[in-house]
């Protein structure tokens, strides 16, 4: 059985790895962008909104939908 302290770094970890880099809150509707970075749907439509989007981690261009 694992210790606490295990549990709560687990705990942790999971937590971060579900975390939007754009809100700092877990994920709400994730969405993957073509680098592989997640973030909350809303957070990107709200990025996208101010101009081109590029990925707030690595700064790769994404391209936009046409279609939304």
């Amino acid at each position: 059985m694992a210790s606490a302290t295990e549990q709560s770094f687990k705990q942790k970890i999971l937590e971060e790895d579900l975390c939007c880099g754009i809100c700092q809150e877990t994920f709400r509707r994730p969405k993957a962008l073509p680098c592989l970075h997640t973030f909350c749907e809303e957070c990107l439509t709200e990025t996208a909104n101010l101009g081109d989007l590029c990925c707030p981690l690595c700064r790769r261009e994404v391209p936009l939908p046409t279609d939304g």
